[in-house]
């Protein structure tokens, strides 16, 4: 499909090619998943969490691959789409990669848009384009036209400006006040050239027994350098999840109490949530004995 019967135009646009190859295999990873699981007779919500896993565990290995070389900047370094090469077999092996970084791109545009718009937007651009040459633009129009909304935004921050965003969180509870307070740092290098993305980051605050565990969903809005809120809850939370869905393809750290890395482990939301809290264990466990307990780990991979 991406490559032969559609194709990038110039080497400028490999990622539409290369990145929609990759993401394709998550999505019938995904889907062969959700059809082994309904084969077995498997209740309707065990079938769609065995497909989400498939699916999220292949995104976060194309999100570690991609985080642990990426420290691209503008304007010396190209962008996931880019006319700075000088033999097209380069753009094979920008640091902004077709592959991974190609793929994750697409994952945020579903997880920005919902499954139902990215599903009609896919098959509009396939079928306006098929035969033929595309550049990055074309795919955004065809996402604008059917979701109805403005991607110049989404474009700029994540196709056409090198490297990966790098934030740090620190998530406590402050029982005095009965709040949940989030420090959030983006500590990639600032300047004209790279401004500071504009990030919502997905939230899953688990509560205790005595309110049936229920989970809130909140954003913490990361559009500066630095951003801090805090959010009222009527009890100290048994977990907070940072992104589990790995919808911002970006290295994130993140410090909060060990407890919560332990809840997460055994009862996070996703897959992705435990194996990394998981992890974030581990690297605590072959740490210094005279920490205090609090951890600080990468929600994108072990630390090392």
């Amino acid at each position: 499909w991406f490559g032969d019967l559609l194709t990038c135009r110039t080497w400028d646009h490999l990622w539409l090619n290369e990145g929609w190859a990759v993401y394709a295999e998550v999505l019938w990873r995904e889907e062969r998943a959700r059809a082994a699981a309904a084969r077995d007779g498997l209740p309707e919500e065990i079938v769609a969490d065995e497909a989400e896993s498939a699916m999220l565990e292949y995104v976060l290995q194309l999100l570690r691959a991609q985080r642990r070389f990426n420290r691209a900047r503008a304007p010396h370094d190209p962008a996931l789409a880019s006319n700075l090469y000088d033999d097209p077999e380069t753009t094979f092996d920008r640091t902004d990669d077709p592959y991974n970084k190609g793929a994750g791109v697409l994952h945020m545009l579903r997880a920005s848009l919902g499954d139902e718009v990215f599903q009609r937007a896919t098959r509009a651009y396939i079928n306006r384009h098929r035969d033929g040459l595309v550049e990055s633009d074309d795919l955004r129009r065809c996402f604008e036209e059917v979701s109805g909304r403005s991607l110049e935004r989404f474009f700029t921050q994540w196709v056409y400006r090198p490297g990966l965003p790098r934030v740090r969180l620190s998530i406590r509870w402050d029982a005095d006040a009965h709040e949940l307070v989030i420090e959030g740092e983006q500590t990639q290098p600032i300047n004209a050239d790279n401004p500071a993305y504009t990030l919502d980051v997905p939230l899953h605050i688990t509560l205790g027994a005595e309110r049936d565990h229920a989970t809130r969903v909140e954003s913490f809005a990361l559009h500066t350098r630095t951003a801090s809120a805090r959010i009222p809850l009527p009890l100290a939370p048994d977990e907070v999840a940072v992104d589990p869905r790995l919808t911002i393809f970006a290295d994130v750290r993140v410090d909060k109490d060990l407890a919560w890395w332990r809840h997460e482990a055994e009862h996070g939301p996703t897959i992705a949530s435990r194996l990394l809290a998981a992890e974030a264990l581990a690297a605590h466990a072959g740490a210094t004995r005279g920490a205090d307990e609090r951890l600080t780990a990468r929600p994108t991979e072990s630390q090392n």
